[in-house]
């Protein structure tokens, strides 16, 4: 099934910023990837944080690693002179 963006009741997308990152092999079966965010604006601001922690195999490891990749190289590359990322 696939994965829907969540949204609050006025349509925004539901977004934390993520505040560090962390990689970790587990027993070398898999990885523990941690997120630290901050819930709201004030968290931000405040320093508070929290954390989730999650499990992926090796496979999907790789899987992630290669679309994150191909994303963040489309945000990264240069735009012609004509187009501005708003």
């Amino acid at each position: 099934m696939p994965l829907t963006l969540q949204k609050d009741k006025n349509d925004n997308l539901i977004v934390y910023p993520v505040t560090e990152l962390g990689i970790t092999p587990v027993a070398d079966m898999s990885i523990i990837v941690i997120l630290e965010y901050a819930e709201t604006p004030e968290a931000l601001e405040s320093g508070e944080r929290k954390q989730i922690q999650a499990m992926l195999t090796a496979p999907m490891a790789l899987d992630f690693a290669e679309e994150l990749k191909k994303i963040a190289s489309v945000l990264l590359a240069p735009l012609p002179s004509n187009i501005s990322r708003q």
